[in-house]
């Protein structure tokens, strides 16, 4: 028995039984002995796509040489121990890639790197190891955090490491099988950083910050402090001391400003064609008011399957005009009157809105024809 290019090599050549029953031969020197402790082991363990990469090359510069010390043949024919720079020229991984796998292969108990003089490990000075019998009680860290996101993560979904990191996810298909869903993640994507966005904006019209926000953990705990002092002089103060003094008034709350219009109209209302800034300004200048606005939004969002944006133009104009009519005056009516009443008026509206529809309808139709 004799070496030749890596692996084992015997005289005769392999003879294996094919699936169709016809011999295949195996040349001497393209096929190597294993142990069967190593193939068992690897069947139950979960490993990366860079680490099983890795593994495969270090499997060929051990086993293939009947021993766990990696080696490559150089060019004089002679062995030297496997180099980093050599798995990245066989397996074409980048050397953060390799570095991340050889940590997952550790704390798998399935390989190891050491110095060859006792100091860090160093290029020249690095000796990789793979154990013929594994040893699964050798690593004992936990892969870190960052090693979720494989090398070939695609940048389309960047967007989408922070709800993996969130949810403690981790990405197990390879970078074969992740090409089939490239696209169906770009869009997934795109949706949730768009979610986010939206999200965003609404959150910032419907919520407030505090007027004194407490910027940091030691001026949260002043306050609670100072709260908690002020509720036990109020209840245990004795007979004739002095009231403590009551905080200062706060300042009038300014009014608020009038919300984004187009944004409310592409978050509530659907039509099928897109919003024209024309149409946005048109609609901003009917209401100049939050008491506008607010009528504008009941009766927007009782216009069924709106097919045009200019609809909403005759809305909010009719919406302001309900505005600069006098208030009736006061009477009598019950809820339910008075709900009628509103109905009626809803009900105007969305009549004109259909109307103004239908009409810029026929002018598209007739000047189709012409």
């Amino acid at each position: 028995m004799s070496k030749d290019d890596g692996v084992t090599r015997e005289h005769r050549p392999l003879l294996i039984k094919g699936a169709d029953g016809k011999i295949i031969e195996i040349e001497g020197g393209q096929y190597y002995i294993n142990t069967k402790a190593r193939v068992r082991y690897v069947m139950k363990i979960d490993l990366s796509n860079e680490a099983s990469r890795v593994y495969a090359c270090l499997e060929l510069a051990t086993m293939g040489w009947q021993q766990e010390l990696a080696v490559i043949k150089t060019d004089r024919g002679k062995p030297r121990p496997l180099a980093p720079s050599d798995i990245m020229k066989q397996t074409g991984l980048r050397k953060q890639s390799i570095s991340r796998a050889f940590r997952e292969l550790e704390d798998a108990g399935l390989a190891k790197r050491e110095s060859d003089d006792g100091n860090g490990l160093r290029n020249g000075h690095m000796r990789l190891y793979s154990w013929a019998q594994p040893h699964p009680t050798a690593g004992t860290k936990k892969v870190n955090t960052r090693d979720t996101f494989p090398a070939w993560f695609p940048d389309s979904w960047a967007p989408l490491k922070k709800l993996i990191t969130r949810l403690r996810l981790k990405v197990t298909i390879n970078e074969v099988a992740a090409r089939d869903y490239l696209i169906e993640g770009e869009e997934a994507a795109r949706a949730y950083q768009n979610g986010q966005e939206v999200a965003a904006r609404f959150l910032e019209r419907v919520c407030a910050q505090s007027k004194w926000p407490a910027h940091n953990k030691e001026e949260r705990t002043e306050r609670k402090e100072e709260k908690e002092k002020a509720g036990g002089r109020a209840t245990s103060g004795a007979v004739g001391e002095p009231e403590p003094e009551s905080p200062p008034a706060r300042p009038p709350a300014r009014p608020s400003p009038l919300p984004d219009i187009k944004s409310w109209l592409h978050e509530n209302i659907r039509v099928p064609t897109a919003l024209d800034e024309a149409v946005v300004q048109e609609i901003q200048r009917e209401i100049p008011d939050e008491a506008v606005f607010k009528r504008f939004q009941t009766a927007a969002l009782a216009v069924r399957n709106p097919r045009k944006w200019k609809v909403f133009v005759a809305v909010a104009r009719q919406a302001r005009e309900r505005g600069a009519l006098p208030d009736p005056p006061p009477s009598e009516e019950t809820r339910e009157a008075k709900a009628h009443r509103e109905m009626d008026r809803i009900n105007k509206v969305i009549a004109q809105a259909h109307e103004a529809e239908q009409q810029e309808k026929k002018r598209r139709k007739a000047g189709g024809g012409m």
